[in-house]
């Protein structure tokens, strides 16, 4: 079998690694885009000496035709791309087009799952290899590879394991091919069942501290960490990156303090923000335009004191 792959992250990166490692990998391509994530599978491709393609936005359709005329893929693995691969690249390939989604589909359709499973608490996962079709998310299912979420997980280490959950599925993916071929038997989505969540905006990035509970504060911020750079929050009208918080146990709620109020704690100079349910969080990890924080330095180095308020969202100011 002739297994191509089109990869953009490191998501996809441990299973190139798995397949090429046996000699299983025939062709690599990434859209032209320089991260390090595409540097290092042009370095994979190089190391095994793989026919590779960097694509251009504009004419995807006609040098990815190209390239599989050069490989003579019978399959080809999509983990994660940024362009639609048009009907000309789909009907190309004798055992279809497979795309990796880091979501149980078909709930968390869309470009960016990990941050909303994270925004929205969510405890289990899967990385789902379904047939591409024409309508993005919404191929009929061959496989659906499980993983669970932790509760101080962030976005980094959920990507993590999704990726180690991806070299699983791809090997029940090439065996379930090897077995069925082109009768390989596929599940459609639920559509009841279904979601789709848009890429995140500015907006989603920001803690509004008047809405928002300690526990969402907590979700927000690691759905936000390391990738989105840490969920935004505002002081003094700056804005400020937190990349972590922890909840704080060991003070009985507050209903009657005001939402996005800062505490310092005297014990360890760390600054706590009152939330909309009372409960606090401490401000553990923070980034400015001036450096990377701890918590308790930050409060030193900005002079925090307690009673100032953390803003709200700019979306929100004047609401």
């Amino acid at each position: 079998m002739r297994i191509g792959a089109l990869c953009n992250s490191l998501f996809g990166l441990p299973a190139l690694n798995a397949l090429a490692a046996r000699g299983a990998l025939t062709g690599v391509a990434i859209p032209a885009l320089q991260h390090d994530a595409t540097l290092r599978i042009h370095q994979l491709a190089q190391a095994h000496g793989l026919p590779f393609a960097a694509v251009q936005e504009s004419g995807a359709g006609v040098a990815l035709e190209a390239w599989l005329a050069e490989t003579k893929l019978d399959t080809l693995l999509v983990l994660t791309f940024p362009y639609r691969l048009t009907e000309g690249v789909l009907a190309k390939l004798p055992l279809g087009v497979w795309n990796y989604h880091a979501s149980p589909l078909p709930r968390h359709r869309g470009p960016d799952p990990i941050y909303w499973q994270l925004r929205n608490g969510a405890r289990e996962s899967a990385v789902t290899v379904h047939k591409m079709t024409a309508a993005m998310d919404m191929g009929p299912i061959a496989w659906a590879e499980p993983f669970e979420i932790g509760q101080d997980d962030t976005y980094g280490i959920v990507s993590a394991h999704a990726a180690v959950a991806a070299v699983r599925a791809t090997d029940h993916l090439l065996a379930l091919l090897a077995e069925h071929g082109t009768a390989l038997p596929l599940r459609d989505q639920e559509e009841d069942e279904a979601s789709v969540d848009p890429r995140p905006t500015s907006d989603d990035l920001c803690i509004d501290w008047e809405s928002m509970s300690g526990a969402e504060v907590k979700a927000l911020v690691q759905a936000c960490n390391p990738t989105h750079g840490g969920a935004i929050a505002f002081l003094g009208g700056a804005a400020v990156r937190v990349c972590e918080v922890s909840l704080v146990t060991d003070r009985d709620p507050d209903p009657g303090a005001a939402s996005g109020t800062l505490e310092i704690d005297t014990g360890t100079g760390s600054p706590c923000v009152v939330c909309s349910d009372g409960s606090h969080v401490q401000l553990d990890v923070l980034y400015s335009d001036d450096g990377l924080f701890s918590g308790s330095r930050f409060a030193r180095a900005y002079g925090l004191q307690p009673g100032q308020r953390l803003d709200r969202p700019t979306r929100a100011r004047g609401a």
